[in-house]
């Protein structure tokens, strides 16, 4: 895959060890894969006629197929979406040399560990009937015509789904770390979603941890929804330390 250098712009979706093949991997902008390469290093990269990098649906796709071809072989280390250098000596010079060591540290330690992410949402019917079941004051509420006592209801749900919400994201995240070697919790979104977070597991670990996941939904059915996705490369785990 390694080929002569080139003085175009040149976009990167990652980097991995220079010995992984991308067979025929169609690259954003419908651009070919290629690699630039840097001793034990290799960046997946692209040629392009221009820096100016569009977002749109279909790169977006290419970007992360891209990635996930070159996971399927081996450590890969994910950049964000439109990262372009310059040129392919640009790649080496501004990335692959000054930060080699630790590339090469990154990859090592991530050989054999896989994202795998889950969002759990409420279902609204099904959280708000067990609200009303487990809360008294709410049930008696909830007959109430009162238009006072109406405010005291909405108020009173709300703080009930909050204290629902963060016992149930932390029992969620708490059975589901114990087969993760790091987890990353992000932010909710939507007024029903409990939790949304990644865990980088071990690639032997994957089967128990579907295990784990479909057990919580079973303890949850009629309450929450879980989607888990994955195994993906380790987004959550080295945008933070090297993307740039």
């Amino acid at each position: 895959m390694s080929a002569t250098m080139t003085e175009a712009p040149a976009y990167v979706y990652g980097v991995t060890w220079a010995d992984v093949v991308v067979d025929a991997a169609v690259g954003v902008g419908e651009a070919s894969v290629r690699a630039v390469e840097h001793g034990e290093l290799a960046a997946l990269v692209s040629e392009l006629p221009s820096a100016d990098v569009r977002a749109r649906r279909r790169d977006l796709l290419r970007h992360a197929d891209v990635l996930q071809q070159a996971f399927e072989r081996s450590a890969v280390l994910p950049l964000g979406f439109g990262t372009v250098f310059a040129s392919d000596g640009d790649v080496v010079a501004d990335l692959l040399e000054p930060r080699y060591e630790e590339l090469v540290a990154l990859l090592q330690r991530l050989d054999g560990l896989v994202e795998l992410t889950v969002r759990a949402l409420y279902d609204e019917a099904g959280v708000l009937a067990t609200i009303v079941r487990d809360e008294p004051r709410i049930a008696a509420l909830r007959g109430s015509s009162n238009p006072a006592d109406q405010v005291v209801l909405g108020e009173a749900v709300a703080q009930a789904l909050a204290e629902r919400r963060a016992r149930d994201a932390d029992e969620i995240v708490a059975s589901l770390s114990a087969l993760a070697r790091e987890v990353a919790v992000e932010d909710r979104v939507a007024e029903f979603e409990v939790v949304r977070a990644a865990f980088l597991v071990d690639r032997s670990a994957i089967d128990e941890f579907d295990a784990k996941a479909e057990d919580l939904a079973r303890q949850h059915d009629g309450v929450i929804r879980f989607k888990l996705t994955g195994p993906l490369p380790p987004h959550h785990f080295v945008s933070g330390q090297w993307a740039s």
